[in-house]
């Protein structure tokens, strides 16, 4: 099986720094491999809305091809992330929605995760995590993305859905997540350039 990975597409932020169509790229690429699967890893572009349109584009021009997903912390930049989230589950592939098994032995398994304090560098407080600022920098996430609960909280909550769906499959599994890890217990690496591979 085929499968190609990508992600931080950043369409808009990156189509106005380089001054190509993005998407144009990413389409010739695709028409080009044709992979049977294609995993994007977050990050399409800013915003619920605009991420869920470029997805349901590219599964409309390659309706053979499945389309898998994860939010990154960009898409749901939204002034409700939470509200922000569940737009992005109309996408089908979207993995929030559930394990997807590609074959008897496959499953991937995924969602967008979110901050793991205990991955930070030492030296600083959990609060000053939270505040999100250095000197006169303030991290874009703390600006843009609007959760009800805590970092900790939104952060535990996605490990206990991915740890659910993890005890359900006794085979081999691909784990997706935008963020480094879910938690410390279930790292991984994730691929961040466009790849091509085969599963046995």
């Amino acid at each position: 099986m085929r499968i190609a990975v990508l992600s931080d597409i950043h369409e808009g932020l990156n189509r106005k720094n380089t001054q190509t169509d993005i998407m144009a790229l990413l389409k010739r690429w695709i028409a080009s491999h044709l992979p049977e699967v294609f995993i994007i890893g977050g990050d399409m572009t800013a915003g619920p809305e605009k991420s869920l349109a470029l997805l349901n584009q590219l599964q409309s021009e390659f309706p053979q091809i499945k389309f898998l997903f994860v939010h990154g912390n960009h898409d749901i930049y939204h002034k409700d992330s939470k509200s922000a989230y569940e737009i992005l589950l109309k996408f089908p592939g979207n993995l929030g929605n559930g394990p997807v098994e590609l074959d008897e032995n496959w499953v991937v398994i995924g969602d967008g995760g979110w901050y793991d304090y205990t991955f930070g560098i030492t030296g600083y407080t959990e609060e000053q995590f939270t505040l999100g600022t250095f000197n006169d920098f303030t991290w874009p996430d703390k600006i843009y993305a609007h959760w009800s609960g805590h970092d900790y909280e939104e952060t535990k909550r996605y490990v206990a859905k991915i740890e659910g769906w993890l005890n359900e499959y006794r085979k081999k599994i691909s784990l997706w997540s935008h963020m480094l890890c879910p938690s410390r217990s279930m790292c991984y690496v994730r691929m961040t350039l466009v790849g091509i591979f085969s599963m046995r």
